[in-house]
């Protein structure tokens, strides 16, 4: 290493000569009087080194002098990168850690091709994406904590309109209620103040970042800022993998205080334990983060759907008449919905592959179905009557809830306790804790068919199958149109349209007589399923992400069940 004393000739030290420093070596990280550096420069090991004058050293910025050219593990300056593993390595890290790698290049050939200025714009590029995405997390968490005391207030006052309505034997429960949404309050009040310190923890980092970049454009050599730029790339990406990390957790999610009843105490007057309970829940209304972790973090779309492996698990002959949607709940019950305005409409339940029951809607119709909790589903009914129904799967004679809408209903999606659904012309939300009805923002034309069209949707993006266009449109949920996919030649007649938990698409062709599976972003599609494989006319699709299980049913009846197997690979 260069002398303490910076004023020192490294290499006269070395023989007890005394001379003054003019020029520093980042290579050798050796300091070097003037006789040195001409033989440093004419010397054949040293004369590709760069040197800079020793005053412009000494007065660098601190960033810029601790920088490392040398290996930590052996002491060895850096002569090789390893583009497989995205590292410096010294001649004994070669030897011993990248003997098998097939991507080690000389450092001098990768400085060659370096531009500092491209990687600088390219990482500030970067950053500026990780500063929108913590400023706008930032705002939405201010916002959510000056929402929650109206929030809390709307709870309260629920709780005292329902309170209304009961006997002075409920005071002593409307006070524990009024008690928990003030502990809920207080407690994601708490946890959203955590998330914001971490935030600007991440933010502060950031800054630093920014500062430096500036720092190497200014006054740094070609090595330094290609160490340099790797450097804060590192740094960077672990602020990606950070709020990667957040996101996926919840953090940058809005936190809505809600009210459940129990439903023997809508329908009774009597003594009961509880007449509800108060808990937060996380509710996306309009944060998306795209996955901002880059090929350093190794996140990428690992979905190649030329690996896909099908294998059928299970034929049900389901007698129906037309069969328009299907789902997979516990203990093995497959539900299907068959639409038959002459001899009523249904819900057929399967338990183990075998008819359990039914359900009958009349005079109402079905079209699609959509999970609720562990006991019951949500059921849209079409044209028939512009309403939804909850059906209880311990009691599935009767419907235990009827809503009321004011447009037909027809395909439908949850998340969690909220609900998006199509009508005749465009797509809404549904509430189902407080039962109101928003647009969704995607802007249609006034033409727009969107009758009996189905519709799937992960935490940033929702798709749409329009059996009217023969397309499959991805929109982000501000409503912007993302891609949209159309090839009659693989997909004819789209109709029920599934992800699995990586967000690869299943959707049912019709007219095509076929399950054709495409990636997240639209580009890629293929037949999965086909005629060899049973396939008539399907509408009914539905899958079943903890078994990786793909439910398959035709319009007039015979169901199939595949186990799905997605080789992971790179592209």
């Amino acid at each position: 290493m260069a002398t303490e004393t910076n004023c020192v000739c490294d290499v006269c030290h070395v023989r007890n000569i005394r001379s003054t420093v003019r020029e520093y070596c980042p290579q050798c990280d050796q300091n070097l009087c003037g006789d040195c550096s001409e033989h440093h420069r004419i010397a054949k090991a040293s004369k590709a080194h760069e040197t800079i004058p020793f005053e412009q050293y000494k007065t660098s910025h601190s960033f810029i002098q601790n920088i490392k050219h040398r290996c930590d593990k052996h002491e060895y300056p850096f002569e090789f990168h390893c583009q497989l593993h995205n590292s410096l390595a010294c001649k004994r890290c070669i030897v011993m850690e990248h003997r098998t790698c097939d991507d080690v290049v000389l450092l001098e050939d990768v400085l060659r091709r370096f531009k500092s200025l491209t990687a600088s714009e390219r990482l500030e590029k970067s950053l500026l994406d990780v500063k929108s995405v913590i400023a706008s997390a930032i705002s939405k968490s201010k916002d959510n904590l000056k929402m929650l005391p109206t929030n809390e207030n709307d709870v309260v006052e629920r709780i005292k309109d329902m309170r209304k309505n009961i006997n002075d034997h409920f005071d002593k429960l409307e006070q524990d209620l009024i008690l928990k949404a003030s502990q809920s309050k207080v407690k994601e009040k708490r946890c959203i103040s955590r998330i914001l310190r971490d935030l600007e923890t991440e933010n502060k980092q950031v800054n630093e970042i920014s500062q430096n970049i500036e720092v190497l454009k200014e006054c740094a050599s070609d090595r330094q800022s290609f160490i340099g730029t790797r450097n804060l790339e590192q740094s960077l990406q672990q602020i990606k993998i950070q709020l990667q990390s957040m996101y996926e957790k919840g953090d940058f999610h809005d936190v809505k205080i809600c009210c459940e009843f129990d439903d023997s105490f809508v329908n009774k007057e009597e003594a009961i334990g509880s007449i509800g309970n108060v808990l937060p829940r996380k509710v996306n209304v309009g944060f998306t983060l795209k996955k901002i972790v880059d090929k350093a973090g190794q996140t990428m779309d690992i979905f190649k759907i030329d690996g896909v492996i099908v294998e059928q698990l299970e034929r049900i002959r389901v007698y129906g008449t037309e069969i328009t949607a299907c789902m997979m709940i516990k203990e093995n019950i497959t539900l299907f919905l068959n639409r038959d305005m002459d001899r009523h409409s249904k819900v057929l339940k399967f338990i183990s592959g075998n008819f359990e029951g039914d359900i009958n809607l009349f005079p109402a119709s079905v079209f699609d179905i959509a999970y609720l909790d562990e006991k019951r589903v949500l059921v849209t009914t079409g044209d028939s009557s512009k309403s939804m129904k909850v059906f209880d799967m311990d009691q599935p004679r009767a419907a235990r809830r009827h809503l009321k809408m004011n447009d037909s209903c027809y395909g439908i999606t949850s998340n969690k306790q909220v609900f998006i659904f199509c009508t005749d012309n465009c797509i809404k939300v549904l509430d189902y804790d407080t039962l109101s009805v928003s647009n969704f923002p995607a802007e249609f034309e006034e033409d727009e068919d969107l009758q009996e069209t189905y519709l799937t949707a992960n935490e940033s993006n929702l798709f749409l199958s329009n059996y009217h266009r023969d397309t499959v449109t991805c929109y982000d949920f501000s409503g912007k149109v993302v891609w949209t996919f159309s090839d009659k030649a693989i997909l004819n007649n789209p109709r029920g349209i599934a992800l699995d938990d990586q967000s690869n698409i299943y959707v049912a062709g019709s007219m095509s007589n076929n399950i054709v599976t495409m990636t997240s972003d639209g580009k890629r599609a293929r037949e999965l399923l086909g005629l060899a494989d049973g396939l008539d006319h399907p509408h009914a699709i539905y899958f079943d992400k903890d078994d990786d299980i793909l439910l398959v049913c035709n319009l007039r009846g015979t169901a199939f069940k595949f186990l799905i197997t997605v080789k992971p690979t790179q592209e």
